[in-house]
């Protein structure tokens, strides 16, 4: 980026590294411990992340639990754009893959996201929405990479205006009862059956789709055996609150996309969460 413009924007941490830390104690074995647990569950993810960010011209930058995305969203004038919609959409989809690759190895993030005006370079993050995205990460409540309203404005006028791409829009942010809009990561492995099935021959292939790739029931099996374990071991109502709302999103999502598998499903967790539109 050479120039401050209509980016997109995205900041997010992970949930309880500082925790991880502090139970050390200081000591350097458990230190060392952790960091190698940390840099095996995340240097990959990392790489991916900044790979797909690199192919849309944008930056990405990590430190410490945290990450920043800016995505400049090209036009005629850096004041504004008139469309956004590969950048936008892509850098979201960028970021609930990785969202989806740290939670099924007990990394789960918090953080927001906006399009507003910003600047990134080796030395310097500055602008509005640099401000924008930190101020709403740490009023999250839980572990969800939200959405401001700066965003929602062009997201929700390509799904009134089903401008090409838009049913992507609608599968990728969701909201629950506190209409806080979030990315909807866990489409991920819907886009990961999609992908694998499309070499399957139409004469083979079993309804619902997850059937042909039984890898998928892993992975779904694992994120849930991640959260529940979590809801185990949590020792305060705060960390409770954050783990018992990825048990509603898990279910809501299971139910909507492996309604047939039961077995998927953390008891006593019903909660319902709504597209855009």
């Amino acid at each position: 980026m050479d120039e401050l413009c209509s980016c997109f924007i995205a900041y997010a941490d992970i949930l309880g590294y500082r925790d991880i830390i502090k139970a050390c104690n200081n000591d350097y074995d458990c230190l060392i411990n952790q960091l190698n647990i940390i840099k095996e569950r995340i240097e990959n993810p990392q790489e991916l992340l900044a790979d797909s960010i690199h192919a849309l011209r944008g930056k990405t930058k990590f430190f410490s639990d945290s990450v920043f995305i800016v995505v400049p969203i090209y036009s005629e004038s850096p004041r504004e754009f008139d469309d956004g919609r590969v950048h936008i959409c892509l850098s979201m989809e960028d970021l609930a893959h990785y969202q989806f690759e740290l939670s099924i190895n007990d990394i789960f993030l918090r953080g927001c996201a906006t399009v507003h005006y910003a600047y990134i370079n080796n030395s310097i993050a500055f602008g509005p929405g640099i401000i924008d995205v930190v101020e709403c990460e740490e009023k999250s409540k839980y572990p969800r990479i939200c959405l401001t309203d700066d965003i929602l404005v062009p997201l929700r006028y390509y799904c009134e205006k089903k401008w090409p791409g838009y049913d992507r829009v609608e599968k990728y942010v969701y909201s629950g009862y506190d209409r806080e809009f979030f990315i909807n990561y866990l489409y991920t492995i819907i886009d990961f059956i999609e992908d694998s099935c499309s070499t399957i021959p139409d004469e083979v292939l079993e309804y619902p789709l997850y059937k042909n790739i039984p890898y998928s029931l892993k992975l779904i099996s694992r994120h849930r055996d991640i959260i529940q374990n979590n809801l185990r071991k949590a020792i305060n109502g705060t960390v409770m609150e954050k783990y018992l709302w990825l048990a509603n999103y898990h279910n809501f999502f299971c139910r909507e996309f492996f309604n047939e598998q039961e077995d998927l499903l953390i008891e006593n967790y019903s909660e319902e969460f709504f597209p855009l539109s």
